[in-house]
């Protein structure tokens, strides 16, 4: 991995390490270029949150049951994610 983006201390407390692997990995191979973001800045928070709300956004209209596994999958954690949907966490801001 180049270190431009990479899976951050901060990013174990918000559930995002396996979708930052995946732009780590298409970053590494030229597929996209995110740029250079300091990992544990503000500016890297609110480009991996923005990218993982227009993949969900995406997943709802073009496979909408893989969306509705994902949200039920999210609830079986209980706490506060147990009441969680994809449109909440669309609609929030974060």
């Amino acid at each position: 991995m180049n270190g431009t983006v990479k899976k951050s201390s901060e990013q174990w407390g918000w559930g995002v390490c396996g979708f930052v692997s995946v732009l780590s990995a298409l970053q590494d191979n030229k597929v996209i270029d995110l740029g250079h973001y300091i990992p544990d800045s503000r500016e890297h928070r609110d480009l991996i949150i923005s990218l993982v709300k227009d993949f969900l956004r995406q997943l709802q209209n073009d496979k909408p049951c893989i969306a509705k596994e994902i949200e039920t999958f999210t609830q079986t954690f209980g706490g506060d994610f147990a009441t969680q949907t994809l449109q909440g966490f669309l609609q929030h801001d974060h």
